[in-house]
């Protein structure tokens, strides 16, 4: 039986398919390598905000006593009142300034007004997140300051932060 047309590929046919995969591969896959950065990276942290954003609402609610959250820079751990967690795995705290001063650990205490205080004493903590190559990847502002909202009564004295912010007319710190 005779063959009516051509079966299969020709080498030629095979021989650029291979050079347009080898020219497309280093095109395509750094941004493959990035996207899976970026989910990593946002899970990292994801891990810290949810960490901070637990404690203060513990410290909100007034179940814990001074809701407390810790950072260690050099071990790249954080403490919520008893519970130390780490970090994943090549990620670390790069850096903690408090007021921008370098600082190497610091602890931030939340309370049932909202208001935030260091240890040490600060008004402004910021945290530097970053992949274990250095790359920075999210930086974290704490403010010692709580949320302004409506008092039920209207006030005729400003009420709330005393300095910077403060929370107006008929306003409380929450």
């Amino acid at each position: 039986m005779k063959r009516t047309g051509p079966s299969g590929f020709s080498l030629w046919e095979l021989l650029l398919t291979c050079a347009v995969a080898i020219v497309a591969a280093p095109l395509v896959l750094p941004l493959f390598f990035v996207d899976s950065h970026a989910a990593s990276d946002e899970t990292a942290s994801r891990i810290i905000l949810g960490a901070i954003q637990q404690t203060r609402s513990a410290g909100l609610a007034g179940r814990v006593v001074g809701g407390r959250i810790s950072f260690t820079s050099a071990t790249s751990t954080f403490t919520t009142q008893s519970d130390q967690q780490a970090l994943p795995s090549g990620y670390v705290i790069k850096s903690i300034s408090l007021d921008g001063t370098q600082i190497s650990a610091i602890e931030a205490g939340f309370d049932p007004l909202g208001n935030i205080s260091f240890t040490p004493y600060g008004n402004q903590a910021v945290l530097t997140l970053a992949r274990a190559d250095g790359t920075e990847i999210r930086t974290i502002t704490l403010e010692g300051k709580g949320i302004p909202i409506p008092q039920p009564t209207a006030g005729t004295a400003e009420t709330g932060g005393s300095s910077g912010g403060g929370g107006g007319r008929g306003c409380r710190w929450l």
